[in-house]
């Protein structure tokens, strides 16, 4: 799991959550070291904050979609409205409302792995 979000507080214990929960977990501040990061081709699932400082979340998270629709791509913010435009603009991205509990997040995670082993 890659998490892009520019907020130091809540992406380092979100990490630290998921990592006590076993998954791997990148950390990125901005949409160009998340590229970086994806390059390596590590992570299949990547949570990107609508409110990157850098103004490049949709155009990170369209890219997630077009070229690597296996991965699982989660738009977050704290604005439903936000989130609603995120997915009717970009199909195929997962919304997820902040604040929101590790656990959340996790199950989202394992529920896509789940259901792409039964596809596979």
């Amino acid at each position: 799991m890659l998490l892009v979000d520019d907020d130091a507080n809540f992406r380092r214990a979100l990490a630290i959550a998921l990592r006590l929960d076993g998954l791997e977990v990148g950390e990125a501040t901005t949409a160009a070291e998340a590229r970086d990061v994806l390059a390596e081709g590590r992570f299949t699932a990547v949570l990107v904050d609508l409110l990157l400082q850098d103004g490049e979340a949709h155009g990170l998270l369209e890219q997630l979609c077009l070229e690597s629709p296996a991965r699982l791509a989660i738009a977050c913010s704290p604005h439903p409205e936000a989130l609603a435009a995120a997915k009717e603009r970009i199909p195929g991205v997962a919304p997820l409302r902040k604040p929101f509990p590790a656990a959340l997040l996790r199950a989202l995670v394992e529920t896509r792995a789940r259901s792409e082993a039964v596809c596979s």
